[in-house]
């Protein structure tokens, strides 16, 4: 439009950025006006400084538009943020895969910095603290996951003591809300939390009864699914092991006498529960047992049976009497 076509009342707006002037309501519609309707590919999402009608400059110095911009500058640092923890998140993934724990918590932590309601920075994190045996802590980010999915209810309801008396640090942190097309993802990570949590509770407390029945809860959601039929049948294995575990426990004359091989593989001393002599782990062919009392190198006393030390050890006071405990 010329000067001549517009009525005397109109009122003009001049963009400081590139210079152009325009009538202040066709402008200001502009302004407002969804940049999601204005992309030419279908569901295409811009965050991004409105820009000029006429050049496409970005418009960042306005006094009318202020709080637009300054909207808009918000949006676009939040993304950065997103980018950038997704990389960190990439970083943290890698190193899990690699058995680097602490360097992998490292990463995930610098996502939090950023992005402290990442789900799957929490799973992240919950994995590499189970590589280094911290299950209390590995807990608090597998809970942050579960309370923020179609999960809980269900959890509360049918183990409502699942949650263990941890101190959880995360509870004001919040979620980052999702849109329908993640659903799927987001129900597939919620497994995989829970499937976690799960071997946790053997790994931890070599609790079979609620690594079941958290099995159960997700199937009761996911007929058939693949992963969680797995799980449920090595804990079956597990719950079975544990039979096995308590009945020898029992022959043997009480706690302390398990121990694990450096591939962790379970085996009994009896007798004393000491170790006088090597022989060879029948699952892995690593050396097993040890001599004077002494594990070989890269075994262990195992706590499976309920012990905190080898039965025949004098360190708190009780030697050979740890089936009184």
């Amino acid at each position: 439009m010329t000067l001549e076509e517009y009525e005397s009342s109109d009122r003009f707006v001049q963009l400081i950025d590139c210079g152009h002037v325009f009538e202040v309501s066709g402008l200001d519609t502009w302004m407002h006006m969804d940049d999601n309707v204005l992309e030419a590919e279908p569901g295409a999402v811009a965050v991004k400084l409105k820009q000029c009608p006429e050049c496409r400059s970005p418009i960042r110095k306005s006094l009318r538009y202020s709080n637009i911009v300054k909207v808009r500058l918000q949006q676009i640092e939040e993304v950065k943020k997103l980018i950038l923890g997704f990389e960190y998140l990439k970083r943290g993934n890698k190193l899990l895969k690699k058995k680097s724990y602490e360097q992998a918590i490292l990463e995930f932590s610098e996502v939090f910095q950023r992005t402290p309601g990442s789900l799957e920075a929490h799973l992240g994190m919950a994995r590499a603290l189970c590589g280094l045996r911290d299950y209390k802590r590995a807990i608090e980010h597998l809970y942050f996951i579960v309370k923020h999915s179609s999960y809980k209810a269900l959890i509360q309801e049918k183990l409502p003591d699942l949650i263990w008396k941890c101190d959880f640090t995360m509870n004001n942190v919040n979620f980052i809300s999702r849109n329908d097309a993640s659903t799927k993802a987001e129900n597939e990570l919620a497994i995989d939390s829970l499937l976690l949590w799960a071997s946790v509770c053997y790994s931890w407390r070599y609790d079979t009864k609620t690594g079941l029945a958290i099995c159960e809860i997700v199937l009761e959601k996911n007929p058939g699914h693949v992963k969680t039929e797995e799980m449920k049948k090595n804990l079956e294995s597990g719950r079975q092991f544990k039979e096995i575990v308590d009945v020898m426990t029992r022959e043997v004359g009480g706690r302390g006498h398990w121990y694990k091989c450096p591939n962790g593989h379970f085996y009994v001393v009896g007798e004393c529960g000491g170790p006088m002599q090597k022989s060879k782990c029948p699952d892995c062919n690593a050396v097993v047992g040890g001599e004077s009392h002494r594990p070989a190198e890269g075994n262990s006393h195992s706590d499976i049976d309920g012990s905190s030390h080898p039965a025949w050890s004098n360190a708190t006071g009780v030697a050979g009497m740890d089936h009184l405990l």
